[in-house]
């Protein structure tokens, strides 16, 4: 019996872990970012995907109050342009369009003194803005069934969603306000699985625009490596000629130099001979002629 009831209590602790509900949903603009905290009554499991640009998505995981989720605020700033949110079984997913092309940051908070709630949050910064704002083409993007689509370089929770199934719309009613206009929009079922293909596709073209990229980069630097090393044979065989120039120079200068010391040796060594010989013909000449006279 004891056994048994350890086995429950485990059972429903464990049961309870997977459970998680979003209680709020704040934003907030500041000068230097725009915040959004999601607050949540166990600490949330989630994935973020950035990997395609002015395109972010929030995955929160085992959330039991998927029908009823709280009103997001429209207070976006300049940077979020708006918001599409969808639902699948215990996973809510909340799709964020951005007018410029800004990486958030990404945190969790535990709770603290009287705040009850877990947090995450996420820091859209004006000091990351990057190129131009979101524009025609990628307003076609959006529309054309084929563009920009989020992949698989995500920000992971502790724990993969281990369910399934159809997508299920998130109540209207619960979300936003009828007069929320087009920054908030519910997605049908039909539009979540849309939207999902059309980000995917466009996450293929982006992984390939990427490859070509990497492609183009690589020949890049192997051109440039190649040049460097021509370069750098052309510069050695320059100081090898100009060394063994320099030292056929010096070797012809030694051996003129040589040759003209022993011609002048030669010619010296000559001269005194025949001076030699010549005065000494001369004292001969002048003791015979002394001894006939």
């Amino acid at each position: 019996m004891k056994r048994v009831l350890v086995f429950l209590f485990l059972f429903l602790f464990s049961f309870d872990a997977l459970c998680n509900e979003i209680a709020r949903i704040r934003s907030t603009v500041q000068q230097e970012k725009t915040r959004i905290v999601f607050d949540l009554s166990d600490e949330p499991v989630y994935t973020l995907d950035k990997s395609v640009p002015y395109h972010v998505v929030l995955e929160l995981k085992n959330i039991e109050n998927t029908s009823s989720l709280p009103k997001l605020d429209r207070n976006f700033g300049r940077i979020v342009e708006k918001v599409e949110v969808s639902s699948s079984g215990q996973t809510v997913r909340y799709h964020f369009i951005l007018k410029w092309n800004v990486s958030p940051l990404v945190g969790k908070l535990a709770p603290q003194a009287n705040y009850t709630h877990h947090r995450i949050y996420l820091d859209f910064l004006n000091s990351r803005i990057s190129g131009a704002p979101r524009g025609t083409d990628e307003n076609r993007a959006d529309k054309k069934d084929g563009d920009k689509r989020n992949n698989s370089q995500d920000v992971k929770g502790e724990q993969k969603d281990s369910g399934s199934g159809s997508v299920n719309q998130v109540s209207p009613d619960s979300r936003s306000d009828s007069s929320s206009g087009s920054d908030i929009r519910v997605l049908t079922p039909d539009e979540a699985q849309r939207k999902k293909d059309i980000l995917h596709q466009a996450n293929q073209q982006h992984m390939d625009e990427i490859d070509r990229a990497e492609v183009e980069k690589k020949r890049r630097a192997e051109a440039e490596a190649k040049a460097r090393a021509d370069a750098d044979r052309r510069k050695a065989e320059a100081e090898a000629k100009a060394k063994a120039d320099a030292e056929r120079r010096r070797a012809e200068a030694e051996a003129k130099a040589r040759a003209d010391a022993d011609r002048r040796k030669a010619e010296a060594e000559a001269k005194a001979k025949a001076d030699a010989e010549r005065r000494r013909a001369e004292a001969e000449a002048k003791a015979r002629a002394d001894a006939d006279r």
